[in-house]
């Protein structure tokens, strides 16, 4: 909890609080994780706050959206990102990212095919990188 008091200190007034949160689309609950132009600490901040939306979720229940339009990125987001993703995945029915630079795109797919090929997980198989909202969404309908 700490850690999220000392990252929420260094955002400003007019930071978007409300980077994870549940919404509705043609009648699914999708839980979005909007990371659009977050700042380092912004990014680190929702990565924590994403486990707590999770609770008390079926497995295999949750779809996700997220969008990492103009986020900022560096390791330490990284290293979130994929203790995050790890410690959820029983509960990802679904996952659809949109908005990646080149190198958010590397550094993701490289970690979910590592995981794939060591057998440690299943989350690159019901993941899927899209270029817009749309194509995103239309795919998590899908699952």
């Amino acid at each position: 909890m700490e850690r999220k008091d000392e990252l929420m200190a260094t955002m400003n007034e007019d930071t978007p609080m409300h980077r994870v949160r549940w919404i509705q689309d043609l009648g699914k609950e999708i839980l979005f994780l909007d990371l659009k132009q977050a700042t380092t600490a912004e990014s680190l901040v929702a990565l924590e706050d994403f486990k707590s939306h999770l609770r008390d979720r079926a497995q295999r229940s949750v779809l996700l959206l997220s969008d990492v339009t103009s986020a900022a990125y560096d390791s330490s987001v990284s290293a979130r990102w994929k203790s995050e993703s790890i410690a959820c995945e029983p509960l990802i029915r679904g996952s659809a990212i949109y908005g990646m630079s080149g190198m958010i795109r590397v550094s993701l797919r490289g970690f979910l095919e590592v995981q794939r090929m060591m057998g440690l997980n299943r989350l690159a198989d019901v993941q899927k990188f899209c270029k817009t909202r749309t194509e995103a969404l239309a795919w998590l309908h899908q699952r």
